[in-house]
């Protein structure tokens, strides 16, 4: 780690003979995860706000203006950029992602879109399996897709700018790149359908929408679905210390104001069902007496000891069993396994009392 301008973090990395460097930690002039690479600046994905009353926030955000609505996917975050000969993929955090960057190798189009724009940033969510994002598979299926939801341009000064929507629609359709599902433009005249489309996603188990502006990046509104609370509310309970209290507690207020906004009601079902998400991972995880999650991923060899090496970084991974398939590839099931929740639940099962 080293200081390379005015305190900014940095870390210097090596994927195979590719040399590149990552903000450690959020700066004044670049958010944590910015790449610097070779003499080109990778943005990080700015921040959305998030609503809580959808009503009210449209109106305080757009007023009577259009923006467009796309789906909110709960994938993993993944940054496609062309560089040289290779098309490669950085996590959030401003990591090359070997499984993501092997994905990639054969998506001729993607490679077609680089050799034209070879400045432009794809930000996609990597849905299905990956190693970021336990709950994505159950939801979209096994397969790894990507999906484009914004498209960033860098000039020769490393000044970003994000294409409109219909720029950025105009791209992906000419190049056939895979796009988040966009409901097209509405405006606050048009708010009973959001909730239709909400409803909808939400029947689905799907985490939301965001609307955008048309005109630039800003405003930029994210509001989710109740099943996408209550399921990151019990992720969070069951890594409770490994999770911020803060945030734990406002999933509580989101799914509340999701109740009473859209749904409009709080039945026995609705209960049933936020109950039922949250004690089955709790009871899961004091069966198993370790608090954990399980991923189911197909990669070659050395694609799995890269990005072993770069999960051990943060988390603990244990392998539970490693398959030959074809062309030389493997699947791979392993485990990441919270360290300081498994040690907590470990002392409640073991029979240590506590002073509340």
């Amino acid at each position: 780690m080293s200081s390379v301008k005015a305190d900014i973090e940095i870390e210097e990395l090596t994927y195979r003979s590719i040399r590149y460097r990552r903000v450690a930690s959020t700066h004044r002039k670049y958010e944590r995860g910015t790449v610097f690479l070779g003499d080109r600046l990778i943005p990080s994905y700015p921040s959305l706000k998030r609503a809580y009353n959808l009503r009210a926030a449209i109106q305080k955000e757009f007023g009577e203006q259009p923006f467009i609505v796309e789906e909110k996917v709960d994938g993993a975050n993944i940054r496609i950029v062309g560089y040289k000969e290779n098309i490669l993929a950085f996590t959030r955090g401003g990591y090359i992602c070997p499984y993501s960057t092997e994905l990639l190798q054969n998506r001729d189009n993607f490679r077609t879109f680089f050799q034209d724009y070879p400045n432009y940033v794809l930000f996609s969510e990597l849905i299905g399996a990956n190693p970021y994002n336990h709950i994505s598979a159950e939801i979209y299926g096994f397969e790894p897709r990507f999906l484009v939801f914004d498209i960033f341009k860098a000039d020769s000064e490393q000044k970003v700018t994000a294409l409109l929507p219909d720029e950025r629609m105009e791209l992906i359709k000419r190049y056939s790149l895979p796009s988040v599902t966009v409901f097209g433009k509405k405006s606050i005249a048009e708010y009973e359908e959001l909730l239709n489309i909400l409803e909808t996603l939400d029947n689905g188990n799907r985490e939301g929408i965001v609307l955008k502006s048309l005109q630039g990046f800003s405003p930029r509104i994210k509001y989710v679905t109740f099943s996408a609370c209550i399921g990151a509310i019990a992720d969070h309970m069951v890594k409770a210390f490994e999770q911020s209290a803060p945030e734990t507690r406002n999933l509580f207020f989101l799914a509340a104001c999701y109740l009473t906004e859209v749904k409009k009601e709080v039945s026995a079902e609705i209960t049933s069902k936020m109950g039922e998400s949250i004690l089955s991972r709790l009871r899961d995880a004091i069966q198993t007496k370790k608090v954990a999650e399980r991923y189911r991923l197909q990669m070659t060899k050395q694609t799995w000891s890269e990005l072993q090496q770069l999960l051990s970084k943060y988390i603990p991974i244990r392998v539970l069993s490693e398959k030959n398939i074809d062309e030389g590839r493997i699947e791979i099931v392993y485990e990441k396994i919270y360290p300081r929740s498994t040690a907590k639940l470990r002392e409640f099962l073991s029979g240590r009392t506590y002073v509340d």
